[in-house]
């Protein structure tokens, strides 16, 4: 009698957790999303408050980052914009708002991608005014059609030098004749504009009279 009274405890413990749970269903491990993209967190629950507060990890759990707070979602559901950082060791977690030990996180680590990367000129380039020069980038996750710009003030304001290139390179012919010591290229989605990259570190203009 003894056994099958710890045993009913042990079913009605069982019943009760189950009754108050959070499952994420995604991402829940190994998906690869891009920084700017929209995506659709997705959870089961039971028992809840429905109010809710949904964090990323970009190191495994260690140190959390809020995505939103205190939301009321029925649908188990959430749209976010993922952030433009890259990390292959991700995860989200979501809790109950009013009672946070109702909680679960991703079963394993999921990846971030920047969708796009410039890589030429990338930084301590000299490119000559009225010159040919190539400007490549690597796109990840993005529509495939890019614009791209360039700056002479590190970034202050931007000049446009092409728009709706369907590649990852453009050679860009004339090069402005725009002396600085400060010049960065930008390259953006053409329809996810917050979708971009830009030199790492200013690069030069030269002024065609410097290589006469």
């Amino acid at each position: 009698m003894r056994n099958f009274f710890a045993s009913l405890i042990m079913m009605l413990g069982l019943a009760a957790a189950n009754a108050q749970s959070v499952t994420v269903t995604q991402p829940n491990g190994g998906e690869v999303l891009y920084g700017c993209q929209n995506y659709l967190i997705k959870w089961n629950s039971s028992g809840v408050s429905n109010f809710w507060n949904i964090d990323y990890s970009l190191n495994g759990g260690s140190i959390w980052v809020s995505v939103a707070s205190n939301l009321n979602i029925t649908n188990g559901q959430y749209s976010w914009t993922v952030p433009m950082v890259a990390s292959t060791n991700v995860l989200v977690r979501v809790l109950d708002y009013n009672a946070p030990s109702k909680r679960d996180s991703s079963n394993a680590p999921f990846t971030i991608q920047l969708p796009i990367l410039v890589t030429s000129p990338n930084g301590g380039e000299n490119w000559q005014g009225l010159s040919s020069k190539n400007i490549t980038w690597t796109p990840a996750g993005t529509s495939g059609i890019f614009n791209i710009s360039y700056s002479t003030n590190n970034g202050g304001s931007w000049a446009s030098i092409a728009t709706n290139i369907a590649a990852n390179n453009y050679t860009w012919n004339p090069v402005a004749n725009n002396p600085s010591t400060q010049a960065l290229i930008r390259v953006q989605d053409a329809t996810t504009a917050c979708q971009q990259d830009q030199s790492d570190l200013v690069f030069e203009l030269s002024s065609t009279a410097n290589f006469e």
